[in-house]
């Protein structure tokens, strides 16, 4: 038992990291166990209880992800079918903050990953908690981390003037956040794992906004929101992928939801690069000209 408990606490963190060929050594020594019955006991009891070992709270992909590690012979179809509804209906709300209240709490008490220790403020999200629009960035800079607000300084006036001519703004009908909330030292992209340990406080952004349209600012954004549903590389670029409309899927309170999302070029990115802003321009009026036509329209 001790041994089994061992692996599947291992296994949470090879999964937030990534690191599949541990979690398939991991997979190899649990298949040795011959105790079926213990092995379904201590798995359940494991799959059922989401705060694990150092309180770190493990999203409910990062479970799906463990239970495709054990589709094995050794369960029948029925067993897992179980586990999933149990799992459904008594726990998944156990792992999501359905206020914003509480879902600050957990970010400003957030210590899973070691960006919190050079941080100076935890940056949440700014503008209307009711926006239909919602733009997501890659992590705070310099100037965010000082204020505690996303895009200030020279990329946020961008971002600011290309949104006034939309008639957007982030003190009306937008909302604004990035995919992880402390700067990661000198600017840097975050790694996967600082995205893994945030993703779940984004996806819960999401679920309490309930945006019509995402629109993601660089190409971090994008991966962080579409590397499982589009199996994208971390390399992948803007030019290939903007232009074009795609759904996010997600869970929230038990529903599947679907947001049109659209990507562009960060703001960071054209203050180096200002022969881009035009085809920033292009992608925004794109987005914007979907939401009057399709979202909307479907409104009224």
């Amino acid at each position: 038992k001790l041994k089994l408990r061992f692996l599947l606490h291992m296994t949470v963190n090879f999964i937030k990291n990534q690191n599949y060929s541990i979690i398939k050594s991991i997979s190899s020594e649990l298949s040795h166990i011959k105790d079926l019955d213990v092995l379904k006991y201590e798995l359940q009891k494991f799959m059922i209880n989401f705060k694990i070992w150092e309180n770190i709270y493990v999203s409910f992909n990062s479970i799906l992800k463990i239970f495709d590690i054990f589709k094995s012979k050794i369960f029948h179809s029925k067993y897992l079918e179980n586990l999933f509804s149990k799992i459904n209906t008594e726990n998944i709300e156990n792992n999501f903050s359905y206020s914003w209240e509480t879902l600050n709490k957990n970010i400003h008490n957030c210590q899973n990953c070691n960006l919190h220790k050079t941080n100076h403020n935890y940056v949440v999200g700014i503008g209307n908690q009711n926006a239909d629009w919602l733009f997501v960035g890659e992590a705070p800079g310099e100037e965010e981390d000082k204020i505690g607000e996303p895009f200030v300084g020279d990329s946020g006036k961008l971002l600011d003037n290309m949104l006034q001519h939309l008639q957007l703004s982030r003190h009306q009908n937008i909302y604004i956040a990035n995919t992880v909330k402390c700067r990661p030292p000198y600017n840097r992209e975050p790694t996967d794992a600082e995205m893994n340990n945030c993703q779940d406080f984004l996806l819960q952004q999401i679920g309490l906004i309930q945006p019509k349209i995402i629109v993601c600012l660089g190409k971090v954004a994008f991966y962080a929101l579409f590397k499982t549903q589009l199996n994208l590389p971390k390399s992948c670029s803007v030019s290939k992928y903007r232009k074009k409309m795609f759904n996010l899927s997600y869970q929230y309170k038990k529903q599947q939801y679907k947001i049109p999302t659209f990507i562009t070029y960060h703001p960071s990115y054209l203050l180096r690069s200002p022969v881009q802003k035009v085809e920033t321009w292009k992608d925004l009026c794109l987005a914007k000209h979907f939401y009057d036509t399709q979202i909307t329209k479907n409104k009224n």
